[in-house]
């Protein structure tokens, strides 16, 4: 039961997803870090099952979980949040390639820039781009959504 809770297969796929997380908040406070570490929804997308749900649906309604607290940030802070903290360059390649671990070629692309986009980089330092995380949010969802309605179509 303890391995369940505390090292769930779903967060292990590599490196554990708390790991990558505590990486990817780092140097953002309060809510916005909540928001940000709600990407556990897109690192475990397609690994969950939920008993009523086939594996495209379940992978749809987390990612739909994810562009939820990412509209959060948008709402409460804005296009760019700004995070206290440099991170090093090879870092947001780091946390991609361990997020695309088990996921669809296809996608692989958009995984890089949702998480390029808790890295930016201007003068002002490192900030989030949340236009860049939504919309490769929303191409990720299209794709299990587009998988969906393809199965669904050859059950037909």
């Amino acid at each position: 039961m303890e391995e369940r809770v505390e090292h769930p297969s779903y967060y292990c796929s590599g490196i554990e997803c708390i790991e990558l997380l505590d990486s990817l908040c780092d140097g953002y406070e309060g809510i916005v870090a909540f928001d940000i570490g709600q990407s556990k929804y897109l690192y475990r997308c397609g690994a969950k099952k939920e008993e009523g749900l086939s594996s495209i649906e379940k992978a749809i309604e987390d990612i739909d979980k994810n562009i939820f607290y990412i509209k959060d940030i948008k709402k409460r802070k804005g296009l760019r949040v700004f995070s206290s903290k440099d991170k090093p360059s090879w870092l947001a390649q780091f946390i991609a390639r361990e997020f695309c671990v088990n996921k669809p070629e296809e996608i692989h692309s958009y995984i890089e820039s949702y998480i390029s986009a808790f890295m930016c980089k201007s003068d002002s330092g490192i900030y989030i781009d949340v236009e860049l995380a939504l919309d490769s949010l929303i191409h990720i969802a299209e794709y299990y959504r587009n998988l969906r309605d393809t199965s669904i179509e050859a059950e037909k």
